[in-house]
């Protein structure tokens, strides 16, 4: 719901109609005065480690004119990149598939020679083009800036992500792109208001009528589906997002659509990991903290990875910057001090199990399975635990991604067993009364292995 600037309803509506020009001056104004804001009001979204910089760095260089002429690939530790307090941008975006041109060991003199911003792809073009628009000559990003067939240093910079997008000045999310060919800054695909809303007579609190505009509004973009950006815009100190119909910010502490004459706050989990959980963590039992790192895990298993393997990867950024705050030990997707409450998650898609078989991760943690996961929440629900755990291990794939991929672990557990039936038939005649009775429908029960016939006993915890 929208109304017009200078319309009536305008008094009690916040909202203005959809932008539809993210080039014009009115939405570059409205951004650049956002970071304004956000440098001299928020201390809390300043970085603490200003000096760190990604390895590398993409420079933005420009003609007498003002206009963008060539993009150049720097190693930060070179002299030649200048102050270590330099301000970067990130790029949070969805590539769609593999990339045509990206940084490899015969692209890299290519890329640090400079090349023309017009043989990028068109967001990775628009990202460049709004970055100086913004001010800011240097720029990160993950397809350009991280060697792609050097699978150590890959790994290496993907281990650096929460400092990467932590340290970042601002990111840019090209959230209307499904794909980096597409671009975010174009105006030929934004819906005409005429075939997606509806016009209302609205009686304003001064008695004027005025008019209000209902428009259809897509919850979700391309970006908010991808695994991938979740971590790249939790991790981020500003994000400037580049929606369907108008730009929206968020930092640390304020969270405003373009049209909107007031902001909110972040929500909870953003705000959460953003700024650390030490305050929260001192006011809440290791129960609720559990049960936060699992809303962040529900919505991350929501997303969709191109590449399976990048299950743990992609969400490594969340994990050591949690684990910095928390001094706890992270182990394959769950925390030691969660134990055992964080097994207790089960497949909120089964039949996409089959999608996906090569090995990620031990059989107990949830970055094992396809699709998403839900956790049993046991809030409202007493549940008397009776299992210890005896001891738990991973090995990391990659010494220096301890929050990475894993090639293997272990998790020993002390418990009572109980014999058990699973059955997809009616209870028979002359069961053992000492053992449960499970039917497989009934209590929804999926099993990770192929079971021979319809029945099956087994001792479970």
């Amino acid at each position: 719901m929208n109304a017009g600037k200078d319309d009536p309803a305008a008094e009690s509506i916040p909202i203005r109609p959809f932008v539809h020009n993210f080039r014009g001056e009115g939405s570059v104004s409205w951004a650049r005065e956002r970071i304004r804001e956000c440098e001299s009001q928020h201390h809390c979204c300043t970085t603490s480690n200003p000096s760190l910089l990604p390895s590398r760095l993409l420079k933005i260089v420009t003609s007498i004119d003002g206009s963008v002429t060539c993009v150049q690939l720097h190693r930060t530790t070179l002299p030649k990149v200048g102050s270590t307090t330099e301000k970067y941008a990130t790029l949070s975006y969805c590539w769609g598939g593999p990339q045509d041109f990206q940084l490899n060991s015969s692209s890299e003199d290519t890329l640090t020679h400079g090349i023309s911003p017009s043989t990028l792809p068109k967001t990775l073009y628009d990202a460049v083009q709004i970055t100086w628009n913004l001010g800011i000559q240097w720029i990160w990003i993950d397809s350009l800036c991280i060697p792609q067939d050097d699978p150590e240093e890959k790994a290496t910079e993907i281990a650096r992500m929460h400092l990467i997008y932590g340290n970042s000045f601002i990111t840019l999310s090209a959230d209307r792109a499904s794909h980096c060919s597409q671009g975010f800054l174009h105006q030929d695909s934004l819906p005409i208001l005429a075939t997606v809303g509806y016009k209302l007579p609205f009686a304003s609190p001064s008695g004027k009528l005025g008019t209000v505009i209902l428009s259809r509004y897509r919850s979700n973009s391309p970006v908010d589906d991808r695994g991938w950006t979740l971590q790249e815009q939790l991790l981020a100190r500003r994000v400037l997002r580049f929606t369907d119909y108008q730009l929206h910010w968020s930092c640390r502490s304020i969270s405003m659509f373009e049209l909107e004459n007031t902001g909110t706050l972040p929500s909870l989990y953003v705000k959460k990991i953003k700024r650390g959980y030490e305050t929260y963590r001192s006011i809440h039992d290791e129960e609720r903290d559990c049960r936060h790192w699992m809303d962040v895990i529900q919505e991350y298993t929501r997303r969709e990875l191109t590449d399976g393997l990048d299950k743990l990867p992609a969400m490594s950024g969340i994990a050591e910057s949690w684990a910095q705050a928390a001094k706890d030990h992270y182990l394959a997707g769950i925390w030691e001090s969660h134990l055992p409450l964080g097994l207790f998650w089960s497949s909120a898609q089964p039949f996409r199990q089959s999608e996906f078989q090569a090995y990620r991760a031990p059989s107990w943690s949830w970055a094992s399975l396809v699709g998403q996961i839900d956790w049993f929440d046991h809030l409202f629900t007493k549940v008397d635990l009776t299992i210890e755990v005896k001891s738990c291990t991973v090995n990391p794939a990659h010494a220096q991604a301890l929050y990475g991929a894993v090639r293997s672990g272990s998790l020993v557990i002390h418990g009572l067993l109980q014999e058990t039936v699973l059955d997809e038939a009616a209870v028979p005649a002359g069961m053992d009364e000492d053992a449960e009775y499970l039917d497989l429908e009934l209590a929804d029960v999926h099993l990770d292995f192929r079971c021979l016939g319809d029945r099956l006993k087994l001792f479970r915890l």
